[in-house]
């Protein structure tokens, strides 16, 4: 499932497709995924360069934002034969077009007006980045403030922090050889400080293996880039214990009981 970086590689896509162009229709081909906005205002718009903020990609249509959130399984994409039904459809005047697929249809997308853009940002992506602004332990460790339960669902929190989800905070913790059941409170300085490291480097090592037109999930047929995400009972790639499965919060948990314990 998306998260940080692949969507900022569909961020990265869209923009390169899309820069320097304009609009020539946004098509809903699926009237539940637009949640705000007139898809006809934005015809004949400027498009600026897409980026991400937190899990949304935003593409800026003269004065007004495309927000897509891709959610499960949702993916930005060029058109060509043999792709999806998609749910929504921006069409340029070069004649790139670009659909929104989603399989499970859980995406979502609205037309912001720029002067409402900080509010909407303030509500749906309020947790601080990550990256690529270069943060330590301390950071890190500030922005899980006041949490008691284990490392791993805290980092899961989009309040606190954006884009990090079960995916990434998995992998962060082995990266840091941290047990991810350990109490925020009971870490140190150096966990906090190899956790964050952990979690930059999730994020670079994703992004470098993920960067392509389009970004394929696991349970697509990806080949999977992670070093323990989706890998138990395989070999840990630093000690060679077996990797384990459990599940925090309802959602599966993967480490190394050898080199996390």
């Amino acid at each position: 499932m998306p998260e940080l970086p692949e969507v900022e590689v569909t961020c990265r896509n869209v923009a390169r497709w899309t820069s320097a162009r304009r609009v020539r229709e946004l098509a809903v081909d699926d009237p539940a995924v637009l949640r705000s906005g007139d898809p006809t205002s934005v015809v004949g718009a400027n498009v600026a360069p897409a980026y991400r903020r937190a899990k949304l990609c935003l593409i800026p249509l003269g004065t007004q934002v495309l927000v897509v959130h891709l959610r499960m399984t949702g993916k930005l994409v060029r058109a060509g034969p043999g792709r999806r039904a998609p749910r929504l459809r921006l069409t340029l005047d070069d004649g790139c077009v670009v659909v929104f697929e989603d399989v499970r249809r859980l995406g979502q997308a609205w037309l912001v007006l720029d002067a409402e853009l900080p509010g909407f940002l303030a509500t749906h992506a309020p947790g601080a980045e990550p990256w690529p602004v270069v943060r330590d332990g301390e950071w890190l460790r500030a922005a899980l403030s006041g949490k008691r339960g284990p490392v791993k669902t805290a980092l899961m929190d989009g309040r606190r922090i954006s884009g990090v989800g079960n995916i990434g905070a998995s992998e962060a913790c082995w990266r840091a050889a941290v047990d991810p059941q350990r109490r925020v409170p009971d870490l140190s300085p150096p966990e906090w400080s190899r956790l964050m490291d952990g979690v930059r480097g999730w994020i670079g090592d994703t992004i470098a293996a993920e960067d392509g037109d389009e970004i394929v999930y696991l349970q697509h047929g990806g080949v999977n880039p992670f070093h323990v995400y989706g890998r138990a009972g395989a070999a840990c790639p630093r000690c060679g214990a077996a990797i384990a499965r459990l599940v925090q919060s309802g959602r599966a948990t993967f480490h190394c009981a050898g080199c996390q314990a």
